[in-house]
């Protein structure tokens, strides 16, 4: 699951959708998507390519290919700050980036948005390329982790605004793809601010 608030957790396991074949559309740029926009299907399967793309390039069983070679993404209204949900072959992606806005990469074969000062739109905004790479991980085999010596892993299990990350070199190596029962998620932080002396917050 994915849940968005400046950034995204995974908890649990997340459905894991089937990747379209097809050349993806052209995205539209981030400076033309307002920042109220709700993902449509055909923005989300603009980037299902390019994702499984970075993933190959990573070093790929054919096993684990064919794995991202099943799924299926769909658009969907996900509780809370949930970004993503994978569970089975089926991958879902929250409308709304869990109450924030999607970065949609025109560009997503390269990251230089986020490298140095980032354009206007990116720190602002959860990566859809990120949180569709994460989900797509648990379809070949991987799990969440939450370590914090994790952070700059793909698979960490929270997603902040402004963030990309991406497959690792061999990150794959010796995972069995399998379909998992139980959904994973991948969210975003909880803002909760600043609190004043003696004050305490359940979450």
């Amino acid at each position: 699951e994915e849940d968005v608030t400046g950034s995204v957790s995974s908890s649990g396991n997340v459905p894991q959708v089937s990747a379209v074949r097809s050349e993806p559309a052209v995205a539209p740029n981030v400076s033309e998507i307002p920042f109220e926009t709700v993902l449509t299907q055909q923005q989300l399967d603009s980037l299902v390519a390019a994702a499984r793309s970075r993933w190959d390039a990573s070093g790929l069983s054919q096993a684990q290919r064919e794995a991202l070679g099943r799924l299926s993404f769909q658009v969907a209204d996900l509780p809370g700050t949930y970004l993503g949900e994978a569970v089975g072959e089926t991958i879902r992606i929250d409308n709304n980036a869990g109450g924030n806005a999607w970065f949609i990469d025109a560009t997503p074969m390269e990251d230089s948005e986020f490298e140095g000062a980032k354009m206007a739109g990116v720190s602002d905004r959860v990566d859809l390329l990120t949180t569709l790479m994460h989900e797509m991980g648990h379809s070949i085999g991987l799990c969440d982790t939450y370590s914090t010596s994790d952070q700059g892993s793909l698979m960490f299990g929270f997603l902040s605004k402004g963030e990309r990350r991406v497959p690792q070199q061999g990150q794959a190596k010796d995972a069995e793809p399998h379909a998992h029962t139980a959904p994973h998620f991948l969210a975003a932080p909880i803002d909760i601010g600043t609190l004043p002396p003696g004050k305490s917050v359940v979450i």
